[in-house]
C-alpha cells in the first residue's frame, strides 16, 4: 500500500496535467513522512510565485500548517534538500528564505510554520538577493 503522501502527489500531478500543464508548480513537495517527491527539481523553472520563478526553487510541505507544525522528519528533509542543493551548487551558500506570503497575499506556507522559519537560517525578509527559497503549503 503506498502512503497518503504519495497519493497526494498522484493527485496533484492529476490536476495539474488536467489543467495542461507538464509538471506541479513546485520544485519539490515534502511529505510528513520525510520523503521528498521531486516536481520540477533543480533545473526546471516553476510556476509557484509570479515574478520570482525564474530565480527561485519552492519546496511545499504537504498539509496545513495555519496550527501546526510539519512533522520533524519533514522539516529534517527540507534541511538536506536545501544542503544538498547547495552542494550540487545549485544553491548559493547565500540564499535567501522566504515564506510564500513575503510576496503573495496568501496564508502560505501557514501561520505557525511560518513563524518558524523565521528563526531559520537565511530567512531574509528582503527580497534583495539573487538566488531565493519559498516553503509554501
Amino acid at each position: 500500500i503506498e502512503s497518503k503522501n504519495y497519493l497526494y502527489v498522484l493527485l496533484l500531478c492529476g490536476f495539474y496535467f488536467m489543467a495542461g500543464w507538464f509538471d506541479i508548480a513546485y520544485s519539490f513537495l515534502v511529505g510528513d513522512d520525510g520523503r521528498v517527491y521531486e516536481g520540477r527539481g533543480w533545473d526546471r523553472e516553476g510556476a509557484h510565485t509570479y515574478h520570482y520563478d525564474k530565480v527561485s526553487l519552492a519546496l511545499s510541505f504537504m498539509g496545513n500548517f495555519n496550527s501546526t507544525m510539519p512533522t520533524p522528519e519533514a522539516i529534517i528533509a527540507a534541511h538536506k534538500l536545501m544542503q544538498c542543493g547547495q552542494q550540487k551548487k545549485v544553491i548559493t551558500q547565500s540564499y535567501s528564505l522566504y515564506g510564500h506570503r513575503d510576496v503573495r497575499d496568501t496564508e502560505c506556507p501557514g501561520y505557525t510554520l511560518y513563524n518558524a522559519i523565521r528563526k531559520w537560517d537565511h530567512y531574509n525578509i528582503t527580497t534583495g538577493k539573487s538566488f531565493l527559497i519559498f516553503l509554501l503549503f
